[in-house]
C-alpha cells in the first residue's frame, strides 16, 4: 500500500513536470510523446527527507529538465529553446515543501517566510548563498515563476500553494558555475539542519556506459562498474551551456 506521504511526493513530481510543460507550450503546437530522459532527470534532482511527523521535499529544476520538456514540442526550434532558457541561466531554481504531518496525514506547512530564513545553497567549497529576492531577478525569470505558481496551486491544491520557489545565483564569486549539470562536482541545499546533496554530472543526461567485462548497462556518470570494479570508458562531454 502506498503511504499518503509517498503518494503526495509522486503527485508533486507529476504535477511539477506537467506545469513546466504547460508553461512552455501554452501558446504553441501539440507536444509529442515525452522524452524518456525526463523521468531520469527528475529522479536525480528531486529528493525527500521523511521522518515521523515531518516531510521535506526539494526539487532542483536544472536546465536539462526544461530543455528536455521543450524538446517534446515539435514546433520548439533550437533557437526558440535557447531564447527561453537564456534568462534562466543566471539562477538556480529549487522548489521546497516542508510540512509537519499529523496522525491522519494532515499537512501543516511551514510558512514561506519562516522557510526562507532556513534555506541556504552551499557550493562545493562550502560557501553559503541565501535566496535571491525574486523581485531582484530578471523579468523573464520572474514571469516563469509567476506562471508556475498558480498552475501548481490549481493542480495540486494546498500542497501546490505551499510549493516555495527559491532562487539562487548560478555562479560563485569567481564566476564559476555552482551547479554545472555536465561537469563533475557537487552542491548542496540546507533546509534548517537538513542537508540535501546533488552529485554532478547528472547521469541521466549522459550516454549510457557498458561495462566491458560484465556487459552491464550503467549510468553515464559512473567511473567504475559497481558489480565487478572495472574502470569504465570516459566520454568526452559536450561543452556546458552555462555561459556567464
Amino acid at each position: 500500500m502506498i503511504s499518503p506521504l509517498s503518494r503526495g511526493r509522486n503527485q508533486i513530481i507529476a504535477v511539477a513536470g506537467s506545469a513546466i510543460l504547460l508553461v512552455s507550450f501554452a501558446s504553441s503546437g501539440r507536444a509529442q510523446q515525452s522524452s524518456p530522459d525526463i523521468q531520469g532527470i527528475v529522479k536525480e534532482t528531486q529528493q525527500t527527507v521523511q521522518s515521523p511527523g515531518a516531510i521535506t521535499i526539494v526539487w532542483w529544476i536544472p536546465e536539462a529538465f526544461i530543455r528536455a520538456s521543450l524538446a517534446t514540442n515539435a514546433s520548439m526550434t533550437e533557437e526558440k529553446s535557447e531564447a527561453f532558457l537564456k534568462p534562466l541561466r543566471n539562477y538556480i531554481l529549487i522548489i521546497v515543501i516542508d510540512a509537519k504531518v499529523g496522525p491522519l496525514a494532515g499537512f501543516n506547512y511551514t510558512p514561506a517566510d519562516d522557510l526562507a530564513s532556513e534555506v541556504r545553497l552551499k557550493d562545493h567549497a562550502g560557501h553559503l548563498y541565501p535566496p535571491v529576492d525574486v523581485a531582484q531577478i530578471n523579468s523573464d525569470s520572474q514571469n516563469f515563476i509567476a506562471i508556475l505558481k498558480p498552475v501548481m496551486a490549481s493542480m495540486l491544491g494546498p500542497m501546490g500553494q505551499n510549493m516555495n520557489f527559491f532562487v539562487f545565483p548560478s555562479r560563485d564569486k569567481d564566476g564559476a558555475a555552482i551547479a554545472d549539470e555536465r561537469k563533475e562536482g557537487a552542491f548542496f541545499l540546507e533546509v534548517g539542519k537538513k542537508e540535501f546533496r546533488w552529485r554532478l554530472p547528472l547521469g541521466s543526461i549522459l550516454p549510457r556506459k557498458t561495462c566491458p567485462v560484465c556487459k552491464e548497462i550503467l549510468s553515464g556518470a559512473y567511473k567504475y562498474c559497481p558489480y565487478d570494479g572495472t574502470k569504465l570508458p570516459e566520454f568526452q562531454l559536450t561543452p556546458s551551456r552555462q555561459k556567464p
